[in-house]
């Protein structure tokens, strides 16, 4: 029994969750030595690193790219998502507290729909009232507005039954931006 007691710290050890890069560049977790994948271990940032900092390229540690710290970080990672068709990229943008399963299916299927057709335009929607300044440095007095909404426009058949334009609404949670419906 004191053997099997004396190798539980070391199994357990092992059994931690690795950080692996694969050849492709593609991030792999698991509880097995990257080199069974082909890929090298990647290591944590330390923790004193916060998720804004600028890191090495050729070593980043741990990058954080799945939270939009302001509306137009958020907007460049719809727009890069729906120009690729990466239904995947703009579920991790979506804002998924509080939504069960068949409603899941509902919202994968309305975001499916929106990068269905290629050569969409997202822009930020802001309300009619908004005062929308480019250059914040040239009205020092005037507070920025924030958008209402993201519009993608897709270029859809005339005779189709789609619709050519999706409105999506903007939440901010934990200190990111997310879309919702």
């Amino acid at each position: 029994m004191f053997a099997a007691l004396s190798l539980a710290p070391t199994q357990l050890a092992d059994a931690a969750v690795r950080r692996c890069i694969g050849p492709d560049g593609g991030t792999i977790y698991t509880d097995r030595p990257c080199d069974q994948f082909n890929a090298r271990e990647q290591a944590t940032a330390p923790p004193s690193l916060s998720p804004d900092a600028v890191v090495d390229l050729d070593n980043p540690g741990l990058v954080r790219s799945d939270c939009a710290r302001g509306a137009d970080s958020l907007l460049f990672d719809l727009r890069r998502a729906v120009e690729s068709a990466d239904i995947n990229a703009i579920a991790g943008l979506y804002h998924w507290p509080g939504i069960g399963g068949r409603t899941a299916v509902f919202v994968m299927n309305r975001l499916e729909d929106a990068v269905a057709d290629p050569g969409a335009t997202v822009e930020l929607v802001y309300p009619e009232s908004a005062f929308v300044i480019d250059d914040p440095a040239a009205y020092p007095d005037r507070p920025v507005e924030n958008p209402s909404g993201i519009r993608i426009t897709r270029y859809v058949d005339a005779a189709s039954a789609r619709q050519p334009e999706l409105l999506l609404g903007l939440r901010r949670h934990a200190g990111c931006w997310w879309i919702h419906f």
